[in-house]
């Protein structure tokens, strides 16, 4: 290799680098912009659905649309103005009696304690006054602080600290309206015109290429159509269970709200409900302890119920994909573009899940009706079972024996 050859491939891969670099800044940059276009679409592929049948009535397609918004914004209002104000009400009720319901709570602990030798022994004190203690900024949990100075409060510095803040909020409000805006809007857009954010993938593939291109879309359009409708089913079916359970059952106060908090948390598999149990306990603490103890049984059933049965049973055609890959998806979307990744993890995934297998496990590796499975075996090894042993050459160290 010349010198003039060695300093041409250093320059180029310092160019592809460069570019690289370049084209994952801007799309960084551009990543609200994206987020926004891409819930759009998520919007018009669900709302695909009920367009297409009015359209088979009716025979045209802007009335259809028409339609179908309006009957989207009337069980909106009406989901608002029946379901909401309750729910706010609830909410506020639930965080009025939150320390009364604490100190119940501490009250039902210190009476456990104290009604075993053995307890008593092992569990810490904690006591009322000690929690009224705490909460006024005293010592006596923790005698090795300083007391705290009862300085009087400065509201000049307060003001000027909480303006910043306040200006935040708005600044935060109006970003999230003006977006929701741009999103209703891109939505009605591409359920007037579907074809024409497709048209522009396919216009860039090669012409030999463009059936399969459609096709893959396609896929991608119905999955992600499959997981949004069945996600609102799973939603919805569990949070009438748990309002069953927790207000018809267990007769718990505030049970609308918990019961929609519960099932609004199930977008986050595993740790969601987990989170969610949190307030339950903390309104079902101060009735005691067989009625906590009830809760938390009756609220791991209905997760259970929800966990093996009803997702499974909804979403089996949606997406199998892990659980653990999901959550992280969604870490990785929240921090990336905010709570909105929470929602946007799945329908993304099940995209990039389609391109891998359609592109490069089926397309490139010729794998289609040959992908294997991988096994363990009673005494622990690892194994492969091919779900064609035609197309696939058997290996008898590694192959499942029957």
């Amino acid at each position: 290799m010349t010198y003039r050859e060695f300093v041409k491939r250093v320059t180029t891969i310092i160019a592809l680098v460069t570019a690289t670099v370049l084209l994952l800044l801007g799309i960084w940059r551009i990543i609200p912009l994206l987020s926004v276009i891409f819930t759009a679409w998520v919007i018009a592929v669900t709302l695909e659905v009920p367009v297409r049948l009015l359209q088979q009535r009716i025979g045209k397609r802007i009335p259809a649309v028409l339609i179908t918004v309006a009957l989207l914004l009337i069980v909106g209002g009406l989901f608002f103005a029946l379901v909401i104000p309750a729910f706010v009400q609830q909410t506020a009720d639930l965080i009025q009696n939150l320390p009364e319901a604490i100190r119940a709570g501490i009250e039902n602990y210190d009476k456990l304690r104290a009604s075993r030798q053995m307890l008593e022994n092992l569990l810490p004190p904690f006591t009322v006054e000690d929690f009224e203690a705490f909460l006024a900024g005293q010592t006596e949990l923790f005698p090795e602080a300083q007391p705290l100075d009862q300085a009087p409060i400065d509201l000049a510095g307060l003001l000027s600290t909480a303006l910043p803040v306040l200006g935040q909020i708005g600044t935060f409000f109006a970003d999230t309206l003006s977006n929701l805006f741009l999103v209703l809007l891109l939505a009605l857009l591409l359920l007037i015109e579907p074809t024409m954010f497709y048209t522009m993938f396919v216009v860039l593939v090669p012409r030999e290429k463009e059936r399969r291109a459609v096709e893959i879309i396609d896929m991608a359009r119905r999955r992600v159509t499959k997981w949004l409708g069945s996600m609102l089913i799973s939603m919805a079916a569990t949070t009438v269970l748990f309002l069953l359970v927790l207000g018809a059952i267990l007769g718990l106060p505030n049970a609308l709200a918990l019961s929609l908090l519960a099932g609004a948390a199930t977008i986050v598999p595993t740790f969601g409900p987990t989170i969610a149990l949190l307030p339950v306990i903390l309104v079902a603490a101060p009735q005691g302890l067989n009625r906590l103890l009830l809760t938390v049984i009756l609220y791991a059933a209905v997760g259970v119920v929800q966990d093996r049965l009803i997702t499974p049973a909804i979403m089996k055609s949606a997406l199998k994909i892990p659980a653990a890959g999901l959550v992280i998806s969604q870490l990785i979307l929240t921090i990336a573009i905010g709570p909105v990744g929470l929602l946007l993890a799945f329908p993304i995934l099940a995209i990039l899940v389609t391109l891998a297998r359609e592109l490069y496990i089926f397309d490139v590796l010729k794998k289609k009706g040959a992908v294997p499975k991988v096994e363990i075996q009673p005494d622990g090894r690892l194994c492969i079972e091919h779900a064609s042993a035609q197309q696939a050459p058997k290996i008898e160290t590694d192959v499942c024996k029957e």
